[in-house]
């Protein structure tokens, strides 16, 4: 009898973690979604050509990537094994940072130094000037995330439903 019972509780068990991960994996596909064309529609398209970055190079290098690395996970919090991010590719996309947080622009680099040996101390222009950042990523995705938490419950509830009906 007991044995039974044990059986029927790991069953259980099973099933729970089955239809809790399917559920959550739908859920964050959504939100992820949410976010992506939140973070497409947001990013800046230049009107001049330019040979590096051709328009609409950022808005098309925003992408979902899916990371199991253990080292990005580990500042979660709960029990996670995979972890979603929405922005631009590094390959394409590198600069869609510099176009949010803004940048030095280099310029005339002779700095004041002190004499070493024979040498002696040089004073020049410091160079470069402060280019503003134009905060494109995360303005978009706070705006998107009421939006995208309502499109996570709707799928984790549809998953559980369609779960449900299977068995």
């Amino acid at each position: 009898m007991a044995e039974s019972e044990i059986e029927a509780f790991n069953a259980l068990h099973r099933l729970l973690a089955a239809t809790s991960s399917e559920a959550v994996t739908a859920a964050d596909e959504a939100a992820a979604q949410v976010f992506l064309s939140s973070a497409r529609s947001a990013a800046p398209v230049t009107s001049e050509q330019n040979p590096g970055h051709p328009p609409g190079q950022l808005r098309e290098s925003v992408s979902i990537v899916r990371s199991n690395k253990t080292k990005m996970l580990s500042s979660m919090q709960g029990n996670v094994s995979q972890r979603i991010f929405v922005g631009p590719t590094k390959r394409q996309g590198y600069y869609g940072y510099f176009v949010e947080q803004g940048w030095t622009a280099t310029g005339p680099k002779r700095r004041e130094r002190p004499a070493t040996n024979t040498t002696h101390a040089q004073h020049g222009v410091t160079g470069g000037h402060k280019i503003a950042g134009h905060p494109w990523f995360d303005p978009a995705i706070q705006a998107a995330q009421p939006t995208a938490s309502q499109a996570a419950e709707a799928a984790f509830d549809q998953k559980l439903q369609e779960l449900d009906s299977r068995s």
